[in-house]
């Protein structure tokens, strides 16, 4: 009897009461465990390695084309924009001032020869602050002097003027904007407004990579369906890179959702 009351006791307790995991199903679940870390630590480190592989794309691509040689683009992606930057940067600036000083010094150096003296030495002015330009030692008439009058008269009288007119007024300054509101180009150069091309008039974009020395194209181009060719690529400095320009074309050809045509010699 007591031992009937002991079994049934222990089967009400196995019933009722919380189960208890056996060392065996312990283990198990703990290597399940670790086996669940494992395959979400390498998850984890895949995603980083796949960000970190993106982000050094990223980096190349921004140092092979860099967002300022590219288009300006605006946020809602209605207008595309190459500038026209005009002549005045510290480079020309320096041209300006540095070129009709020098034509002026060959002008005067020209002008002594001539008369066989210096003529900085005619006023105590000019003789104290040109006296760089007095020694005349081997510079005759004929021919150097005439050369030399020649290079500084249309260097100092007439290059002078336009350089300076060139940087006063920032000549050249300008836009070439694709607008997708009222599907028009726009090109202004100086305040004027110079050429307006429909979207509807356009029938490609075109892509000229030319490697020859001279006379070779290498810029981005409009066909219109009149086969005419806009040209609106501003005057950039150093030659575009082949990478940089492919973009750009691409990049137009999708805004303008036309065929892209390359020609590459």
């Amino acid at each position: 009897m007591p031992s009937v009351l002991v079994w049934h006791m222990l089967g009400m307790a196995s019933r009722g009461s919380t189960f208890l995991p056996s060392a065996g199903s312990i283990a198990s679940s703990a290597a399940r465990g670790r086996t669940g870390r494992t395959r979400r630590s390498a998850q984890d480190g895949d995603r980083n390695n796949m960000l970190a592989n993106r982000e050094q794309a990223e980096e190349l691509d921004r140092i092979l084309c860099p967002p300022e040689l590219l288009y300006e683009e605006r946020d809602d992606g209605m207008i595309l924009r190459e500038r026209y930057p005009g002549a005045r940067n510290f480079f020309n600036g320096l041209f300006a001032m540095v070129q009709p000083l020098a034509s002026l010094g060959f002008l005067i150096v020209g002008i002594s020869a001539f008369f066989g003296e210096p003529i900085v030495d005619w006023t105590p002015f000019t003789s104290q602050w040109l006296w760089f330009l007095r020694p005349m030692e081997g510079i005759n008439w004929v021919p150097q002097g005439i050369i030399m009058v020649f290079y500084g008269f249309f260097g100092f009288l007439l290059g002078g003027p336009v350089q300076f007119y060139r940087q006063w007024t920032n000549y050249g300054q300008g836009v070439a904007e694709f607008n997708k509101y009222d599907r028009m180009l726009y090109v202004v150069e100086n305040g004027e407004l110079i050429r307006e091309v429909p979207f509807d008039n356009i029938d490609h974009v075109k892509l000229d990579w030319s490697t020859a020395l001279f006379g070779g194209d290498r810029e981005v181009k409009i066909i219109t369906k009149q086969n005419a060719e806009v040209r609106f690529q501003g005057p950039l400095g150093d030659p575009l890179d082949k990478r940089v320009l492919e973009r750009r074309a691409a990049r137009l050809s999708q805004f303008l959702d036309t065929d892209l045509i390359v020609e590459d010699d």
